[in-house]
């Protein structure tokens, strides 16, 4: 793991890092993280770069994903999250991933650069998505 909070963790910040090679999830909230944010990180190289599980009312925003199995993964149990303005690149399966019971929760202004097919873009039960830019090619 890269870094991680667990286990009733509450109004954290996580900010500015460069995380990959971790052999897991290069940013996790885990098991009722909440009123938390992750800002303005650079995470690659990772099976999950930014992963929610059983966590809510959290902000995920401003962060550049690349190289992972998942960009941003909301799993069974997070609710009320907030996933915005995030570019997502290269990922091997979904750019924005979640479960069944992820729910309630809002996924807006992101961009996905080179995802895999149009199907893995988004896996989801999101409540809403907007300003979702997507492409597949970019020339630097």
């Amino acid at each position: 793991m890269g870094v991680i909070c667990s286990l009733g963790c509450y109004n954290i910040v996580i900010e500015n890092n460069k995380v990959s090679n971790s052999a897991g999830s290069g940013i996790m909230f885990s098991r009722n993280m909440t009123n938390s944010i992750a800002r303005n990180n650079y995470v690659h190289n990772e099976e999950q770069c930014i992963f929610v599980s059983q966590s809510h009312d959290n902000k995920v925003y401003y962060n550049t994903v690349s190289n992972c199995g998942n960009g941003i993964y909301l799993k069974s149990e997070s609710s009320n999250n907030s996933v915005f303005n995030n570019t997502i690149r290269n990922v091997n399966g979904s750019a924005l991933l979640l479960n069944d019971g992820a729910s309630d929760n809002s996924v807006y202004s992101n961009t996905i650069v080179n995802p895999p097919s149009e199907e893995e873009v988004i896996n989801n039960k999101i409540r809403t998505i907007t300003h979702l830019k997507i492409i597949t090619s970019l020339v630097l």
